[in-house]
Parts: structure tokens; C-alpha cells; sequence
């Protein structure tokens, strides 16, 4: 009887499972794979922690996702604060830390940190699952043993004694109760007893083994196996029975997770859908042909997340996910060995009385869409009369029972829509038309069919079978389009010639065209099509914009970008049942309503096949659905099962980067000691200042489509839209303290909350509190010295005022020994030149009396030394005072020189000193001033000879540029102190006073040295001589 039971249970599942595989709705899947930044392709476990972060865990490191990048974590070189293993098993939050399984132990980590944590270093192998339950523990599997850890005392539990079993899988329900299989069996954990109660699963005639459970509510337990399928124990009557059988079909299943209506099912044979409601099931395999199926059919892991999107991991394709928004619009793609449409670029879509669609193609022909069976049978030209003549179409028109085909240079067929064979065909070779571009139909309400070509427009005469061009419109013009209002009105757009009307009662004409003086003219000559809706607005679709007509005062209203759609370029325009336009465009689908203005814009984000679509490609049924062509194919969706979603998304700051490089958590130089997304205040140095700031809103429905704003405080008070741009740059900001603030608006208009970050951008060093501290000190310092300093130069001032009086009483001192000599030479250069001249001539009587000759020339000697000094005293007071007039001449130096020292030469015997003299080979001129450098000369050797002790050295020499007269002495040194003071007038070296002389000589020479231009210096070349140096330069030179 139980097996009977059996028996019938699992024959009507298999029915249910064939049936509604047939009938279930499409299940479309967007994949993340390496390609889009994951770092593996194999995703054994994943989960949605309390933020909204998608963990994922792979053969190579732990992602985590925000819905734009994936932050991988691998093993590092720190194992204290590193994953020890890059092989992720199973994934758990529990108290605000993510439990990773690796095949090398099991690791928490937190968040905040970004540290990881080995928990227990003997426990070093494979994690197979984690769970935890109401009393802080954690449970988890390792290689068939299983352990309890507290999460609160660190105390571990492992159950491998001689009573345990090898677990394969645990599943906690609502209520705490702890569930643990085996291969073969299913146990619960008794508090009380602190040991597992054995619950006997296997059927009667049936060996499974149990791969995973699954607490489905608090009365029944799920139990996954191997290769027969999953079952179903019932804790209140404690039986087992099947729930997918897999006798017929092997189920390797992998894991279990469930939304508010519906069961998701991982294992090795894709993914199964169980309706909790309708009691059906649905199995999703991979396809080649289908690019929205899953991309893998070894499913491993399922995660709803708290959006209801579902997450499947998959061995070989990434991780899927699934958005019940995503299945709203029906996809018809083409797809080879498949029932499905043939072409991609889809124009006309048109319906039969037959229920039909027919669906012409500009790649591929036309379609026959049974709405019924979801057949399409496809038609191309096959070279016969009953085939089409060309396969790009772009007319389609169903008729009765035949289908009027219009075609791009190629005429027009009429098809008969039951054999699909062309019956008729139309072109410039046997009709009026002028051209063989059958662009669209048009049947009145009248029922006259219009052929609109690419040259004019004509009307179809059913009885006598012929075209006749409607000369109510332009024969010329290349029209795209004809309509007809609820008036009777006419209208047809054209390509570039603007918008026609036609009033049939009245006979009106117009034609309405782009002008750009006037803003109330149509937007654009390139007419796409025309509408009129249920409240009779007539809206024209134009290649810039779409535009509502006034027909009254024939003005035009524009509706572009500036309102919020997405593109200029207008296609087709629908209206649904809740009064909104369903408008086409080249960047998505827009639902707008007119009277709020509110625009909604739907993208492949939304699970558009393509954001682009096509001229001439809508149609609304009966029952409210639209279909929509597009460049891959075509769409179809009802509006009123368009979901309303009201999450709203939490949004974290998710990366800092500075200078360009990603900052980590306390590495060196990071401002950072917490994760960014948890920090509320970041300390940055003032060469920090130039970073950037990633930011997301944590839903994973349409990323693509979510804007956000954000707000500097410090900066500026209004917000700044970045459009859908989730990272801000900062460049050179100034020091100070500023609050960044960002916000988001989800694609399904929902503001989110403020994520907040105080941000101090420190001064640099010179403009910080130490530094203007040490400013403080300084400027202290430098008061202190100033008035030191002052204190100092008052002082300084006084004794240069005291010196300057002790100077003024030198000078008057200096002046009245000058005037006193020069007053004494004057007196006495007169008796002396009296004296001399006698005594010149007693000494040439000297025959007279011989024995008075030598006191003569004594006299005569003394008398002209003293006239000498004389006249070089009176020739200092005139160098002083009043400048002597130098008269340069060539002179012989070398001779000059010889004739000097012939004149010294009685002395120079008289004290036996040894005179050397240097002159060269060559005679070497000069222009100088020859009385002038005769004193300068005769000084310098006059005081040689007089204080030398036993040598005089005199040289001479030139280059090209300077003339040199060196004199060296081997007397008593000068001290180098009085290097300059020799040259004072009257200044004698103590010690000198033996040696005859006034003062003046050397002081002379200097004066009239610098009146040649040249300098008189003392140098000290070496310690034995004294060495004056007269340099006269520039000076010209000859040989």
C-alpha cells in the first residue's frame, strides 16, 4: 500500500514536472563572469549580508560585489589578518562577522577591519557547510565532523565520538531546532541532552544518499540527494515523501532557497523552480542558443537577495542572477535549431484575423507568429514566383486573408496567408509606381489602402485592380508614414520634407515644416510616425524629438532630452491602459505621462533586448500587450504587470583612492584604520589632497540606471548630479574640515538615504598649530633680538658719534699739520732756493779754496734733500686738495727704473745692501705720467733701501693687460694689521723713529697711483721680505 502511495505520488510530480516545463513563464538571467571582474569562473557558495553586499566564494578568493566592481580577498602574507586559503566551500553572516569556509580551516571576518581571523587552528581542513542557531553557536561541517562553536566564549564542540555520524549537510529552521544529515539519515539536535536524535528517512525499497537539507518551514524538512531526486520529511507525522522524483531522471542536488512563492533548487542538472502556490515545477538549463539562460548547468549555490533577485553559482559560468523585472518584457531572438524568430533587425509587426502575427524582417523576411502554439514559421525569397521577391521588408500589412509585403526596392508581394505563397506582385514594370520602395500600408476606416513608397503615396483600386498616385499629397516626396485621425483627417510624414495634412470635407491642405525662428514649429522634417491617442492628442514622432500638436492653433509642443528621455530619435508610439505613452527611441523605452510629466525609461538594465529600436516597428493587442521591434529581435510586455518596486537600496562609500592608489585599511601611510564604507571621518595630510571617492547604491535590479548626487559642505550647499557616475574626483582641495554627503535615485524612483564622511584635510607643516607655535616662538625671538639688536645700534651710534667727533678733531688736527707744513714749506722753500743757489755757485769756484769743497757739498746735498722733501710735501697737499693734472706720455719703465737706481746707488753702497734687479730682456714703454710714476717708483725704492737690512729686490714685468713694479726688502716685517695704515699720511711704525723721513712718502705714492688707475698694496708672499706691489692696469703697453 506504501509503496502503491509512493508510486502515485511520483508519477503525478513527473506529469506536473513535463507539463509545466511546456507552459511556465521565461526565466531571463544576467551573468557576471572574470570578464566583468570576478576572480574565478567556479562559485561554490554565496550570501547577502545585512548591508546589501553580494559575497561570493570561489576557487580563487572571496568577491564581494556592489553592483558595479568586484573586491576580491585572497590569501595574503600576514596569515593572522589573511585568508589562509583561496578555496572558498561555504559562506555564513552571523553577528555582524562573514564565516568563510576554505579547504584549510574556517575564517571570520570582519567587515569594519577587513581582518581575518583563523578560528581554530586543529581545525585546518575542508568546510563543507555553516549555519548557526538561536543560542550564539555557529555550526558548521569539516570533512564529515561536526562542530558547535560559541561565538560568544570562543568554546568549540566537535561531535566525533564513537556515537557520531559522518555529516554531510545542517539547516537551522525559524524555531532554532538544529537539523544534520548523513548520507543515509537525518538527525535533530536535542537541547536538552546536548546529543542528536536519529530520524530514519529511507523509503522501503529505496537507498538514496543525502547530499543537503533544507529547513523549508518549521514542520518540514527538505532532503536533497545525490541521484534521486528531493524529499520531503514531514516532522509532525514523520514521514518521508517524494517531492522531485529523480528515478527516472538522477537529480544531483546542491542546495536549497526559497522567496515569499517560490522554491529554488541548485544541482548538477541546472536549476529547478518549485511554485509553492501552484504546486508546479520548472528545470533551467543552459542553452547556446539563448544568451539570458543559465550560463552553466552545475548550479552550486542559490541566494535571494533582499531585492527577490535570485543569485546562482554556478562551477563553470560565473554566478547568475535572476530579477523578476527582468521577465516582464517577453524576448524573441533569433536562435538557431530553435522555434524562434528568424532575423534580427524587426520593422513591421501586424495581426491577422487569424491570431497571427506577422512580423517582417530587414535581414530575414517576414514571420508568422501563432500566438497560440508560440510558433514562427519564417518566409524568404526561395527564387520562385510564390516567394518573396526580396527579404528586406519593410511594409506588412495582413488583409483579409492575404498579406500585403512591401519591400526595399524590390516592389510589393500579397501573400496568401494561409499557404504562405505570393500570389500578386507589384512593381514599376507593371503598375503606376514610380518607385520599388514599398515603405508602409495604410487602410483607412473607409477600408482604402494606401501604399506609401519612397516616391509618393497611392491608392489601391480593389475592383479593377490598379494604383492610382493621390494627388492630395506631393508626388515627389519620399513619405514614411500615413494616418488617419478620428476627424478623417489625413496626415503623412515624409523623410525630409515635413508633415502633410489633408482634411478630406474641406478639401484643406497643409504642410507643416521645421523652422527654426519658430519655436512652436515642428521639431524636425524627418517624420518617424504619428499617434493619436485616447484623449485625442496627436503626437508626431520626429528623428529630434516628439511632438504634440495643437490643431487649433496648429503649434507644436516639444517633448527631448531637456524632459528626460533618453534620446531625440522618436520611433513609435504606443498608449497603454493606464493613459501612459509607450515611446521607442534609439537609448531605451520611455513611459510617459503626460498629464504628471513623469518620464520612465527602460534599458537592457531592464531587460530590454536592445536599447535601440526600429522605424515602424508597434503594435498593440487587444488584450493590452505591445510588441516592440528592435535591432535584435522583438520585445513584447503588459504594462499593467509591470511591477512596482518600493526597496530602498542603502548606499555605502565603497573605495578611496588617493593619488591614484587604492588605500587599504592601516597600511603604511593609510588614513585609513577602519573599512571606508563604515568610517564616518577620514584624516587626510595635505598631500593627500588629491583622491577619489567610489560610492554605490546597493541594488542589483538596474545599477546601470541609478543616479546620484553629491555634496561637498566646506565647499558649496548645492548638490552636484553626476548623472549614473558612481565615483567623484577631488583635486588640490584646501585644508580644512569638510563633510561629503551623496544620495542616489534607484531606476525605480526611490531616493535613497545620505551616506556621510567628515573629511580633515590637514595643513601642510608650515601652516599647522605646531608650526605657528613655532612661528609664535620666533617672532618672540626676533622682538628679543630687535630690541636687542636696537639697544645694540643705539649704543653702536653713540660711539660712532663719539668716534666721529674724535675724527672730526683728527681731521682738524690732519688739515692744520698740513697747513702747518704746507705754511712751513712755503716759507722755507724760498730761503732754501736762496741758499742753493749760492752754494751751487761757491762750489764751482772751488779752485779757489779747495779744503771748504766738502762742507760745501754737504751743504749743498742737505739743501736739496730738504728742498725735496719740500716739494713732496707741497705735492701731497696738492693730491689732497686740490688733484693733480697727470700728462701721460710713452716712457721707457725699464730705463726709468735703471736711472732710479743709479740714483740710490750711493746709499745703497754706503749701507752695503745687496739690490737685485729684474727687469727682463726687453725694454718695456708705458704710456704713464713720468714725473708722477718717478715718485711712486722713487718712494717705494727709496723706503726698500732705508729699512732693508742686507737685500733689495726690484722687479718689473708686464702682460698683455697690466704692468707690474714689484720692490721686496728683507727689513723687519709689517705687521699684517697695519696693512693699510702704512698708507695714512704721517704714519709711522713704532719702531722707525731712527730712520729719517715725514710720513708722507708712501701715502704720495698711493695718492698718485690711484690717479693713474692703478693700486699700491703690501703683500705678504711669504714671511722673510716686505713686498709692495704697484699694479697699474689696464695700461698700454709697447715694446
Amino acid at each position: 500500500m506504501y509503496t502503491q502511495r509512493f508510486f502515485k505520488i511520483g508519477t503525478l510530480v513527473c506529469l506536473l514536472f513535463l507539463s509545466t516545463t511546456i507552459f511556465s513563464q521565461e526565466y531571463y538571467f544576467k551573468h557576471y563572469k572574470v570578464e566583468n571582474g570576478m576572480s574565478n569562473n567556479t562559485v561554490l557558495a554565496s550570501i547577502q549580508d545585512k548591508d546589501g553586499f553580494l559575497w561570493l566564494g570561489s576557487k580563487d578568493g572571496l568577491n564581494r560585489f556592489d553592483g558595479y566592481h568586484f573586491k576580491t580577498f585572497r590569501s595574503g602574507k600576514d596569515p593572522k589578518t589573511s585568508l589562509g586559503s583561496n578555496y572558498i566551500q561555504s559562506l555564513h553572516e552571523f553577528k555582524n562577522l562573514i564565516w568563510v569556509g576554505t579547504d584549510k580551516g574556517l575564517y571570520s571576518y570582519d567587515k569594519k577591519l577587513e581582518r581575518f581571523t583563523f578560528i581554530n587552528e586543529a581545525i585546518n581542513n575542508r568546510i563543507n557547510d555553516i549555519d548557526n542557531d538561536l543560542k550564539h553557536n555557529l555550526w558548521f561541517i569539516s570533512i564529515g565532523t561536526l562542530i558547535k562553536y560559541n561565538a560568544d566564549t570562543k568554546e568549540t564542540v566537535m561531535f566525533d565520538g564513537k556515537d557520531s555520524f559522518y555529516a554531510t549537510s545542517i539547516s537551522c529552521d525559524k524555531n532554532g531546532v538544529v537539523w544534520v544529515s548523513s548520507y543515509d539519515d537525518l538527525y535533530r539536535y536535542s537541547e536538552a541532552t546536548q546529543s542528536f536524535d536519529k530520524i530514519r528517512v529511507q523509503l522501503p525499497g529505496s537507498t538514496f544518499s543525502i547530499s543537503v537539507i533544507y529547513a523549508l518551514d518549521t514542520n518540514s524538512v527538505l532532503i536533497g540527494t545525490r541521484d534521486h531526486g528531493i524529499y520531503k520529511y514531514d516532522v509532525a507525522s514523520g514521514k518521508t515523501t517524494p517531492f522531485i522524483n529523480g528515478a527516472q531522471k538522477p537529480v544531483f542536488v546542491r542546495q536549497f532557497n526559497r522567496n515569499k512563492n517560490e522554491l529554488w533548487i541548485a544541482s548538477e542538472s541546472g536549476v529547478y523552480i518549485y511554485d509553492l502556490q501552484q504546486k508546479t515545477i520548472r528545470n533551467l538549463r543552459k542553452s547556446a542558443s539563448d544568451p539570458y539562460a543559465i550560463s552553466d548547468n552545475a548550479a552550486y549555490c542559490i541566494t535571494i537577495d533582499k531585492e527577490n533577485g535570485v543569485w546562482i553559482g554556478t562551477y563553470f559560468g560565473g554566478v547568475n542572477y535572476h530579477q523578476k523585472q527582468y521577465d516582464q518584457f517577453k524576448k524573441y531572438f533569433p536562435r538557431k535549431s530553435e522555434n524562434a524568430i528568424v532575423g534580427s533587425a524587426v520593422r513591421e509587426i501586424h495581426k491577422d484575423n487569424q491570431g497571427n502575427l506577422w512580423i517582417g524582417t530587414e535581414d530575414a523576411g517576414i514571420n508568422k507568429f501563432n500566438l497560440k502554439t508560440r510558433k514562427f514559421v519564417n518566409y524568404l525569397p526561395d527564387g520562385t514566383k510564390s516567394g518573396l521577391s526580396f527579404y528586406n521588408i519593410h511594409g506588412v500589412l495582413p488583409r483579409g486573408n492575404k498579406v500585403w509585403i512591401g519591400t526595399f526596392e524590390h516592389g510589393l508581394d500579397v501573400m496568401d496567408a494561409s499557404s504562405g505563397k505570393v500570389i500578386r506582385h507589384y512593381d514599376h514594370t507593371n503598375s503606376t509606381f514610380k518607385s520599388d520602395f514599398i515603405v508602409t500600408f495604410f487602410e483607412t476606416q473607409q477600408k482604402q489602402l494606401y501604399v506609401v513608397t519612397s516616391v509618393g503615396i497611392y491608392l489601391y483600386d480593389d475592383k479593377n485592380d490598379t494604383f492610382k498616385i493621390c494627388a492630395i499629397f506631393s508626388e515627389t516626396t519620399h513619405y514614411t508614414c500615413m494616418f488617419q485621425d478620428k476627424k478623417g483627417n489625413l496626415w503623412a510624414g515624409s523623410y525630409r520634407d515635413g508633415l502633410f495634412f489633408y482634411n478630406p470635407k474641406t478639401k484643406e491642405k497643409a504642410v507643416y515644416r521645421h523652422d527654426f525662428k519658430n519655436d512652436k514649429s515642428i521639431s524636425n522634417d524627418f517624420i518617424t510616425s504619428i499617434f493619436q491617442d485616447q484623449q485625442n492628442n496627436l503626437w508626431i514622432a520626429t528623428e529630434n524629438g516628439l511632438n504634440l500638436l495643437d490643431t487649433s492653433k496648429k503649434e507644436f509642443r516639444k517633448f527631448t532630452t531637456e524632459d528626460g528621455f533618453p534620446s531625440n530619435v522618436i520611433y513609435s508610439v504606443l498608449q497603454d491602459e493606464q493613459q501612459n505613452l509607450c515611446i521607442t527611441t534609439s537609448k531605451g523605452l520611455v513611459r510617459f505621462n503626460y498629464k504628471t510629466k513623469s518620464v520612465k525609461i527602460f534599458t537592457t538594465a531592464n531587460g530590454l533586448l536592445s536599447d535601440q529600436f526600429n522605424y515602424s516597428s508597434a503594435f498593440k493587442d487587444a488584450n493590452g500587450d505591445m510588441y516592440f521591434g528592435n535591432l535584435n529581435g522583438m520585445i513584447s510586455f503588459n504594462p499593467k504587470n509591470f511591477s512596482t518596486y518600493k526597496y530602498n537600496p542603502p548606499i555605502f562609500i565603497t573605495g578611496l583612492q588617493i593619488n591614484n592608489k587604492e588605500v587599504v585599511v592601516k597600511d603604511e601611510g593609510s588614513p585609513l584604520d577602519e573599512s571606508v564604507s563604515y568610517i564616518r571621518k577620514i584624516t587626510l595630510r595635505n598631500d593627500q589632497s588629491n583622491f577619489n571617492i567610489d560610492f554605490a547604491s546597493l541594488s542589483y535590479t538596474a545599477p546601470e540606471l541609478t543616479q546620484y548626487w553629491y555634496k561637498l559642505d566646506g565647499i558649496s550647499d548645492d548638490w552636484v548630479y553626476l548623472n549614473k557616475n558612481n565615483k567623484v574626483f577631488f583635486t588640490e582641495l584646501p585644508s580644512g574640515n569638510y563633510k561629503f554627503r551623496v544620495k542616489s535615485l534607484s531606476a525605480s524612483g526611490i531616493w535613497s538615504k545620505e551616506a556621510v564622511v567628515e573629511i580633515t584635510i590637514l595643513p601642510p607643516f608650515w601652516a599647522s598649530g605646531y608650526a605657528f607655535f613655532f612661528y609664535f616662538l620666533v617672532i618672540v625671538g626676533c622682538l628679543y633680538w630687535l630690541l636687542r639688536r636696537y639697544h645694540h645700534i643705539t649704543i653702536k651710534e653713540n660711539n660712532q658719534k663719539i668716534a666721529n667727533l674724535n675724527n672730526e678733531k683728527e681731521k682738524e688736527i690732519y688739515h692744520a699739520k698740513i697747513e702747518f707744513f704746507t705754511n712751513v714749506a712755503h716759507e722755507i722753500r724760498t730761503p732754501l732756493t736762496l741758499i742753493k743757489s749760492p752754494l751751487e755757485s761757491l762750489l764751482k769756484r772751488t779752485y779757489e779754496s779747495p779744503e771748504i769743497i766738502p762742507n760745501l757739498s754737504i751743504m749743498e746735498k742737505n739743501t736739496s734733500r730738504l728742498l725735496n722733501l719740500v716739494n713732496e710735501l707741497l705735492d701731497f697737499r696738492k693730491t689732497e686738495i686740490e688733484g693733480l693734472g697727470l700728462t701721460f706720455v710713452e716712457t721707457n719703465i725699464s730705463l726709468l727704473v735703471r736711472q732710479l737706481q743709479s740714483q740710490f746707488t750711493p746709499l745703497i753702497e754706503e749701507r752695503n745692501i745687496h739690490l737685485a734687479l729684474e727687469l727682463g730682456d726687453k725694454n718695456i714703454y708705458a704710456f704713464v705720467d713720468e714725473e708722477a710714476i718717478t715718485k711712486i717708483m722713487s718712494n717705494l725704492i727709496s723706503n726698500a733701501v732705508k729699512y732693508a737690512k742686507s737685500e733689495v729686490i726690484i722687479t718689473l714685468f708686464r702682460d698683455e693687460n697690466s704692468l707690474e713694479f714689484i720692490v721686496k726688502n728683507d727689513g723687519n716685517l709689517i705687521p699684517k694689521g697695519l696693512k693699510s695704515k702704512i698708507f695714512e699720511p704721517f704714519f709711522r711704525i713704532l719702531g722707525s723713529e731712527t730712520q729719517t723721513g715725514t710720513g708722507i712718502g708712501l701715502s704720495l705714492a698711493h695718492s698718485l697711483t690711484e690717479l693713474h688707475n692703478g693700486t699700491l698694496k703690501l703683500q705678504f708672499l711669504d714671511d722673510s721680505m716686505n713686498t709692495f706691489v704697484l699694479l697699474e692696469k689696464p695700461v698700454n703697453l709697447t715694446t
